[in-house]
């Protein structure tokens, strides 16, 4: 069962759906089930609730291996995280995610960036990246007023 296929998303798709788990590779998507139905899962349904209850501006969901920090509005922020993480910027991954958490955000017109990590392991990621995560979370556009 793919998480990440399981949220209320407008395209959810019963039955199976693809996931890309290699980013060169000729046989690269493997076949995983949706869930029961939209949000069946206990995680999406924490999730759904969270981003209901705080109302983010923007959301950044991280996954791998793709390589690539995708965007579909090709924002600021967008720019910010491809030039942080060195990874080309991307308005979609190349195939399609029905049931994701970035297609139910869509739904909500939710600002969501996907930074898709290289394939390399947990240590080389956080040596990386970390620090690039860490001032993720102090980001603000250049034409926001900062509290002095």
């Amino acid at each position: 069962m793919d998480l990440n296929r399981n949220f209320p998303a407008a395209n959810w798709k019963e039955g199976e759906t693809v996931y890309r788990w290699n980013s060169a590779a000729e046989e690269r998507d493997v076949v995983l089930l949706t869930g029961d139905k939209p949000g069946s899962e206990p995680e999406t349904q924490a999730l759904c609730q969270l981003i209901h209850r705080i109302q983010p501006a923007w959301v950044v969901s991280f996954h791998d291996p793709l390589a690539c920090i995708e965007d579909p509005r090709h924002s600021e922020l967008g720019e910010w995280l491809a030039q942080a993480f060195e990874l080309p910027l991307v308005t979609s991954v190349g195939y399609e995610t029905p049931g994701s958490f970035g297609s139910w955000c869509a739904d909500l017109n939710l600002h969501c960036i996907t930074a898709e990590f290289p394939p390399i392991s947990s240590d080389e990621a956080s040596e990386k990246y970390l620090f690039a995560m860490a001032n993720l979370l102090r980001w603000h556009p250049k034409d926001a007023i900062r509290p002095s």
